[in-house]
């Protein structure tokens, strides 16, 4: 029967090594860290509706990015042109043709934010720092989980959710 089962040599050498018992204690305490995340990324949530301002103030850098992804959604194209001799453009734009001006940095964080900007409209793409906040502080936790223990992990989460470069 099952009582057999579980009277073998490999059983009693899994006991003596404590694998029964520590797979046992991952499996009662492996929701408490989940939900322990889930708290920690509660309180992230909360201190970003309160101190959250998307940085839409005109800056060269900003600009450059905003401009960028709402091209790409809504032509496919990163550069955007204008034949107007006496536009404004900043200073890190690019002119590669004459009257098509295109930001001189990576399209990754202008694709992220073109893609929320598709999805979620103008102000889709203020909602990307949150997002990528939320993920480095579930992606810290999983990494110290799996490097030290689940609660230095949610110690690690905690601190970065109440750090104010994250927020």
């Amino acid at each position: 029967g099952p009582a057999r089962a579980l009277d073998n040599p490999a059983m009693d050498e899994l006991r003596a090594t404590g694998a029964v018992a520590a797979a046992r204690e991952t499996a009662r305490g492996g929701w408490v860290e989940w939900a322990g995340l889930a708290l920690v990324l509660c309180l992230f949530g909360w201190l970003v509706s309160i101190f959250y301002v998307p940085a839409f103030y005109g800056g060269v850098d900003e600009s450059a990015y905003l401009l960028t992804a709402k091209q790409l959604a809504l032509t496919n194209r990163p550069a955007y042109a204008n034949a107007d001799p006496a536009v404004f453009v900043s200073e890190n734009m690019v002119e590669p043709t004459p009257g098509v001006f295109a930001a001189k940095y990576p399209l990754g964080y202008p694709l992220l934010c073109a893609v929320a900007y598709w999805a979620a409209g103008t102000s889709g793409p203020f909602g990307v720092n949150p997002l990528l906040g939320a993920m480095l502080i579930a992606g810290t936790f999983l990494l110290v989980r799996e490097m030290v223990s689940a609660r230095m992990g949610l110690l690690a989460a905690f601190i970065l959710a109440l750090h104010p470069l994250v927020v």
